[in-house]
């Protein structure tokens, strides 16, 4: 079990507590930097690659890690640990879950999110490829609200 699968089990009551999951992930970001520097740098690149993106906004996302944001939706949200989980629609969902890291949400598993565990260089190939297909559905479907 990854770091943020048991942080959020463990902690599931406390996630309410304004600012501790965020206290939290950003220890775990601190802990990640030193035990696992690959997985890290790759946050930080796969950060840098989506803060690129055109008309993204970040956030601490409510329930820990950063969280990327295209005309007012989440397409995405990056844990400590490397943990990236993605917000698909069904038919996305069922494009990509042919791609044997893709496991569903380590909280809301019937919902259409995804996580992708972070590790090797070529996981960030995988998890860009998904999160720019997000990306790009989003940008073309301006918030109406």
């Amino acid at each position: 079990m990854n770091s943020s699968k048991l942080i959020a089990k463990l902690f599931n009551p406390f996630k309410k507590i304004p600012l501790l999951p965020n206290l939290f992930d950003e220890q775990l970001k601190v802990i990640t930097l030193f035990f696992n520097p690959k997985v890290f740098a790759n946050m930080i690149e796969l950060n840098s690659w989506i803060k690129s993106l055109k008309n993204v906004k970040t956030k601490y996302h409510k329930l820990g890690g950063l969280e990327f944001i295209v005309n007012d939706k989440e397409i995405c949200h990056i844990h400590g640990d490397g943990l990236v989980d993605v917000k698909l629609n069904k038919s996305l969902k069922n494009k990509f879950k042919r791609i044997e890291k893709i496991e569903n949400h380590h909280v809301l598993p019937n919902s259409n999110m995804i996580s992708y565990q972070i590790a090797k260089n070529d996981d960030l190939i995988q998890i860009k490829e998904i999160i720019k297909t997000v990306y790009e559905l989003n940008l073309n479907t301006p918030n109406t609200v």
